[in-house]
């Protein structure tokens, strides 16, 4: 992360299935229905976007480096939805999607500054 931070607050970000290090059936199986939803920090420069799990989610993931999004890399990003209910932001690069649920005004606020600092991404939502 470099430059003073723009914007941070606590978020969820959706991980792979394969980075849970519980083996335990029942766990696994409820995960599998909602998603590997990690819970940490995220923060915003104007170069990055890094997300950083929390301790205790740091026990249940096999890697839990900060996952850090370079928004030159940003293709796309937008709102998504988890469930019908609760929206999330949507960031593509040539490495995936990112998806990051937050509080309600605080996906507003991280969608406003991606607006207005994102160089390559195309708002989609």
């Amino acid at each position: 992360m470099s430059g003073p931070v723009i914007l941070d607050g606590l978020a969820n970000m959706r991980m792979d299935l394969g980075n849970m290090k519980n083996s335990r059936p029942l766990a696994t199986a409820a995960v599998a229905l909602v998603g590997n939803w990690v819970g940490g920090r995220f923060s915003l420069t104007r170069t990055d976007l890094t997300f950083t799990t929390n301790t205790l989610n740091k026990r249940f993931q096999k890697d839990s480096d900060p996952v850090v999004i370079t928004l030159n890399d940003v293709r796309q990003f937008g709102f998504g939805q988890m469930f019908f209910i609760f929206k999330t932001v949507d960031l593509e690069t040539e490495h995936g999607t990112y998806r990051l649920r937050c509080a309600p005004g605080k996906s507003t606020q991280l969608m406003e500054k991606l607006r207005a600092i994102c160089p390559m991404g195309e708002f989609t939502g």
